[in-house]
């Protein structure tokens, strides 16, 4: 079951393990950390809240030890970072549901978007197929 977020500090925690998943914990420093938030909320208005991105970043310090404020990086590592934070990490897949086709037994993720004004909930597996998901397991 998934715990209410009531607080602010709540949402930062929840947004810092978000991007340390999609780094997959290989975050070293705060080059690294911001080509995954920069990626990771690319249509978001947030990505510009520096206030919001320096507390995610000292979040990430305190609960991560070992993370340098160092904001130089090699060319290479950084692509990598900016790709890992646009593709979800396999710990986000922790549903399982199963495939239309031979109802094969699958992990999927929890995807929402929004249609003619409501929120659509849907289910795909690593590959981005939609997978069918029992409303028990949900």
């Amino acid at each position: 079951m998934v715990k209410k977020r009531k607080t602010l500090e709540d949402d930062i925690e929840r947004l810092q393990e978000r991007i340390w998943r999609r780094g997959r914990g290989k975050i070293k420093n705060k080059a690294d950390f911001l080509a995954v938030y920069r990626s990771y909320l690319k249509d978001n208005d947030a990505k510009a809240n520096v206030a919001l991105q320096e507390s995610v970043f000292s979040s990430m310090q305190s609960k991560h030890k070992g993370i340098s404020s160092a904001v130089t990086t090699k060319k290479e590592r950084a692509k990598a970072f900016v790709k890992a934070g646009q593709k979800p990490s396999a710990a986000e897949f922790d549903t399982i549901g199963y495939q239309k086709r031979g109802g094969r037994q699958v992990y999927a993720r929890r995807t929402k978007y929004r249609y003619k004004n409501r929120e659509v909930i849907v289910f795909r597996d690593k590959k981005g197929r939609f997978v069918h998901v029992p409303k028990t397991s949900r």
